[in-house]
């Protein structure tokens, strides 16, 4: 009843006072929930769920102006959500190949410091990130300088750099896949765990447009976090698990 005295006798210079204090209340919440996005949101990847030639594919994309790569090592053969809780991921997916004794196949660099050296079972390319610039480049024309951010060996290249088509056979054997992409504009994760061939998937993500990708470890490796929206563990541990973290 209060209300609609008020209501009925409001004038001018009430109505501005309360326009001002609905102002001031909206702009104090928003203050509030500042501090709970400073840890980052998974609002700086873009989340996808795509059907690409009839396969169900997750896409994470996400520019480098917003998130940092970083590599969770896994010795202990944690669960891939846990590893990410705790290292404040945003996102987080499985890297590249590792030996049956668990340790990784191939070149992987962070902060200028190489962590496992290249080889030749590692694969034939390189995801490269470097400031704000992601890159795929051949093992053999892979430079150790600048010294890249983040640097990870898979394969096959799926794409080579200008677009071109990497894989040539449209047979082979067919698995869940994982594999990086990158345009001008964006890098994006492209993950399915429907069997597919590499041929086939080097298609879908020719469709799509990317520059250059690259293959990662997949199969029963395959794995997927997304924090508060998507959780998807491997078949089996994986060694090394790639992370988006807020800059």
């Amino acid at each position: 009843m209060g209300f609609n005295r008020f209501t009925v006798t409001v004038d001018g210079k009430r109505l501005a006072l309360l326009a001002l204090v609905a102002a001031a209340a909206i702009w104090a919440l928003g203050r509030l929930e500042r501090p709970a996005e400073r840890g980052g949101s998974s609002s700086s990847v873009d989340l996808q769920e795509l059907l690409l030639d009839g396969v169900p594919f997750s896409k994470i994309g996400f520019r480098l102006r917003d998130v940092r790569v970083r590599f969770l090592d896994n010795p202990e053969r944690r669960p891939v959500a846990t590893l990410a809780r705790r290292g404040r991921a945003l996102a987080a997916w499985n890297g590249g190949f590792f030996e049956p004794d668990f340790r990784p196949s191939g070149l992987l660099v962070q902060d200028g410091r190489t962590l496992s050296p290249m080889t030749e079972r590692g694969g034939s390319g390189i995801w490269i990130v470097r400031g704000r610039r992601s890159s795929i480049a051949p093992r053999a024309d892979y430079r150790a300088t600048p010294a890249p951010d983040l640097a990870v060996q898979g394969g096959p290249i799926l794409i080579e750099p200008g677009g071109r088509l990497g894989i040539r056979a449209g047979r082979g054997p067919t698995a869940a896949r994982t594999a990086i992409c990158v345009t001008r504009r964006e890098t994006s994760v492209y993950v399915t765990w429907e069997r597919i061939t590499l041929h086939r998937l080097a298609r879908v993500l020719k469709a799509q447009g990317c520059d250059a990708a690259l293959n990662l470890d997949g199969g029963p490796s395959t794995c997927l976090y997304v924090r508060g929206r998507v959780g998807h563990e491997p078949a089996q541990p994986v060694r090394t698990v790639i992370a988006l973290v807020a800059r």
